[in-house]
């Protein structure tokens, strides 16, 4: 969402906010160019997105709900954008911290400062994607499997010497947030080198 400018948050907000939640979205219109999603803002709309793709192959990645949990309040529950003094973001960073609050933040994850209601919502999300899914099209997953089940699944070989990825830890979010307002305040980024600028983060 950040790299992409043929993407536009504001429809996945349009989406989110429609009733029934999907109703009447082109959903080719919004992942053209892509075969695969994962994460925020899609696993919102999971169910209407394997309506439109019956034979899409769904990945449910689990772990420990207590560890996942505490991940969350340290990644996108704690979003590290806010703007004081003379420092503003960018106009497409704020609109994409916007779409990521209003789904996730103020949205999926509304009850968070509930633990308690959280954790059943997580669960009970689980048991929903389990009862949906048909068998032959579901990989449950847990990060700590590595390459193996995922490639297996998705028919690919498994990278010879790579590492399984784990760039998403919540300290490392906090640091990619910080470095993404080093180099705008520096005048390394957006206007004409957005997309260099958001891989060197």
């Amino acid at each position: 969402m950040f790299l992409d400018e043929s993407q536009d948050p504001n429809l996945f907000v349009k989406a989110y906010q429609s009733s029934p939640r999907g109703e009447g979205v082109d959903w080719d219109h919004m992942f053209r160019g892509y075969d695969a999603t994962t994460d925020w803002p899609a696993a919102a709309f999971w169910e209407p997105l394997l309506k439109a793709y019956p034979s899409a192959k769904v990945i449910l990645t689990v772990r420990d709900p207590e560890s996942w949990y505490a991940s969350v309040g340290k990644t996108i529950h704690d979003l590290p954008v806010n703007e004081d003094g003379d420092f503003k973001w960018p106009e497409r960073i704020m609109a994409t911290w916007n779409m990521a609050r209003t789904i996730v933040k103020d949205g999926e994850l509304k009850l968070y400062d509930d633990k308690q209601a959280t954790l059943e919502q997580y669960t009970a999300h689980i048991s929903r994607v389990r009862e949906v899914v048909h068998e032959d099209q579901l990989l449950v997953f847990e990060a700590s499997q590595g390459w193996e089940p995922l490639c297996t699944f998705l028919g690919a070989d498994v990278p010879e010497g790579i590492p399984y990825p784990h760039v998403n830890q919540g300290t490392l979010f906090q640091d990619w947030g910080l470095k993404l307002r080093e180099m705008i305040t520096e005048g390394k980024g957006i206007v004409d080198h957005e997309t260099r600028a958001f891989q060197e983060c």
